[in-house]
């Protein structure tokens, strides 16, 4: 219900997956009976920063529920638990630049390139 369109068929497999791996985490807020949003993300070690860095792969908030604080306090929770973990640096990848920026977060212009495995030429 929170993504539309845009879920992979494994995703359900990779949040269980998540869920059960050390380093990582899926936050999720809810009302008792309903899922408002969720957080997914880990703690990993990174090379350019030189420390252990909390990394959010995804915030998503029910757009019903949106502007409500409900991203901001996942994001609170998070930091926490990265903290918890010996981070020093919140990363961002994709990031909503209105709300990762009214967070405090500054835009590294970093480039990501991708590809499947089996298209790589080595």
């Amino acid at each position: 219900m929170l993504y539309k369109g845009d879920v992979g068929v494994g995703l359900r497999r990779l949040v269980r997956e998540y869920m059960s791996t050390a380093g990582h985490a899926v936050l999720v807020a809810h009302d008792g009976s309903e899922i408002l949003g969720l957080l997914v993300g880990s703690a990993r070690l990174d090379i350019d920063w030189e420390c252990r860095a909390a990394l959010v792969d995804a915030v998503v908030v029910r757009e019903t529920q949106r502007r409500r604080g409900i991203g901001r306090a996942l994001v609170r929770q998070f930091c926490t638990w990265a903290r918890e973990r010996e981070c020093s640096v919140l990363q961002v990848v994709n990031p909503n630049e209105e709300f990762f920026g009214g967070l405090g977060l500054a835009d590294r212009k970093a480039r990501f390139w991708q590809s499947n495995l089996d298209d790589v030429r080595t």
